[in-house]
């Protein structure tokens, strides 16, 4: 996989990961619903700061306006209903 570069603020081209862990990323990434793609390249890009969406939406192949979206679903996870999951963290079951 070529390695990817991103123009920095000083107009200095760097390498944001080593290329094994950009492997292993797009890996990962392409074994996920693409649902969970949108929102792990969100949080990536996120994580990243600046530069991170371009680096990022260059490394999955996906639109950065894609990416702009999950930032807002990731954003309302705790409440998103459809998300599953506990309420307040209580993983306890009733048994009958």
């Amino acid at each position: 996989m070529p390695r990817l570069l991103v123009p920095s603020t000083k107009g200095v081209a760097l390498v944001l990961y080593h290329a094994d862990v950009e492997r292993r990323m797009v890996n990962f990434y392409g074994s996920l619903s693409e649902k969970d793609r949108r929102r792990y390249a969100a949080v990536e890009a996120k994580k990243l700061g600046r530069g991170g969406m371009a680096y990022i939406s260059a490394l999955f192949g996906c639109d950065r306006g894609t990416i702009r979206s999950a930032e807002e679903e990731v954003e309302r996870l705790p409440k998103d209903e459809a998300a599953g999951g506990a309420e307040n963290g209580d993983h306890s079951t009733t048994t009958g």
